[in-house]
């Protein structure tokens, strides 16, 4: 799989961006799940998260990366228990330094910019194939596709779509809404 591809470039490094990022939890949760259940299979492979969202606001709070029980209620107990610490006033959940992997925060509108590394997986959930007409979505998909690896995943959300006509990506699960960008040496 992907992991093939990373270490076949001679890279040890596994990038994903997670754009539209909020308030941080879905690049948490990537980096949770990387350390608590796929680092140890995959020793010689560091992960980088680079999460992006257009609020300053939103950026400040996922660094901080403290939310409400209700924002990790639906965690499994053995991972709150093993990765955050609890913060009694007011009462918050905060995610242990080292669970937070090689996690960037940036403040960036992805209608004016991109991050300039290349990435092995973007999830772009409920953001560009929600909240933008469809031209604009043509639009940003192509943008997104300059900065995959060949044959690196996207991740777009469950009630979301590709627009009319995209091409270059394959469904790896169309009800999951992942589809793998083709490799561009064919």
């Amino acid at each position: 799989g992907q992991r093939r591809g990373t270490l076949a470039r001679g890279d040890d490094c596994l990038r994903i961006w997670c754009a539209g990022a909020g308030a941080g939890e879905e690049p948490c949760t990537v980096a949770m799940i990387w350390r608590l259940q796929v680092m140890a299979a995959f020793p010689d492979l560091r992960l980088r998260i680079v999460a992006t969202d257009a609020d300053v606001s939103q950026c400040r709070r996922a660094e901080r990366a403290c939310y409400p029980y209700g924002s990790i209620k639906n965690l499994p107990a053995g991972w709150r228990e093993s990765a955050f610490t609890r913060a009694v006033e007011p009462e918050r959940y905060c995610l242990k330094p080292d669970y937070r992997g090689d996690t960037e925060f940036r403040v960036q509108d992805i209608r004016a910019s991109l991050p300039a590394e290349h990435f092995d997986l973007v999830l772009c959930r409920n953001l560009v194939f929600t909240y933008f007409d469809e031209p604009l979505q043509r639009v940003l998909l192509g943008r997104i596709r300059t900065v995959m690896t060949s044959g690196a995943a996207l991740v777009i959300g469950i009630h979301e779509r590709l627009p009319d006509g995209a091409t270059g990506f394959t469904a790896w699960s169309d009800r999951l809404r992942i589809y793998r960008l083709e490799d561009s040496s064919h």
